[in-house]
């Protein structure tokens, strides 16, 4: 091809068909220039595809990561409903001086403990968004509720939690010496007559049972804002389709 229309040159200008030639050279630097932009657009084709393929990859990520959360926060939720009723029986019977203290082996265990609230999230999906660069997700709105499940609610969640957690290291202070514990993670307590005296103790009881209920509704309120946003994240990639 190179050989032919070099054929052409040399003849055109043996002939001395100057302006036959100019247009000639024209056509042929056009010819280039449409080649490199038709060349240029095709790798541009290519680079957006690519970014695609991989937003695809992020939100895939994201839905499996939120979708772990969902479950997380659910049990959590469970956990901290469970643990608030064990905390209101052992008040009623304290404040009841209730006698039936094998009853209330499992209820001093679960009503005094920090179990599910400590539960971690996951933030797989979302340290694949931030590593691809956040501009990966073409939908604005749906980026910037991302960003705040993540950064805003979940770690408010965190901070709630850890607040909770110094009262319950108070409580654990509490318990040595007041409470036996028993195989099968089961408390009794040393002197159920002298218990139901103490003003701290039962002080600390309120103030786990108060803690639970917020705590409770946090959860509640950070598991709603997940499946919030994994139905939007649902609905993108729908669209992708």
């Amino acid at each position: 091809m190179i050989n032919f229309f070099r054929k052409i040159r040399q003849q055109l200008l043996t002939e001395n068909k100057f302006i036959k030639y100019l247009l000639y050279a024209i056509g042929e630097i056009l010819l280039v220039v449409i080649g490199i932009l038709i060349a240029l657009q095709i790798n541009n084709w290519n680079e957006r595809n690519k970014e695609r393929i991989k937003e695809r990859e992020i939100l895939i990520d994201l839905v499996e990561n939120l979708e772990l959360n969902v479950k997380t926060l659910e049990g959590r939720l469970n956990g901290s409903n469970r643990d608030k009723r064990s905390s209101k029986i052992v008040i009623s019977a304290i404040e009841n001086k209730s006698k039936d203290i094998d009853s209330l082996e499992f209820h001093f265990a679960y009503g005094l403990n920090q179990s599910s609230e400590g539960s971690v999230l996951s933030f797989v999906g979302y340290k694949s968004m931030q590593n691809a660069g956040f501009e990966i997700i073409r939908n604005d709105q749906l980026k910037k509720e991302i960003i705040s499940l993540f950064e805003l609610t979940y770690i408010n969640l965190q901070r709630r939690n850890d607040r909770i957690g110094q009262t319950y290291a108070e409580v654990r202070k509490l318990v040595h010496g007041r409470l036996l514990r028993k195989p099968g993670f089961r408390f009794t307590p040393f002197d159920f007559d002298k218990l139901v005296d103490d003003k701290e103790f039962l002080s600390w009881l309120y103030t786990i049972n108060d803690n639970r209920s917020w705590m409770a509704a946090s959860i509640d309120e950070s598991l709603q804002e997940t499946l919030r946003v994994l139905e939007l994240l649902r609905d993108e990639l729908k669209e992708s389709d």
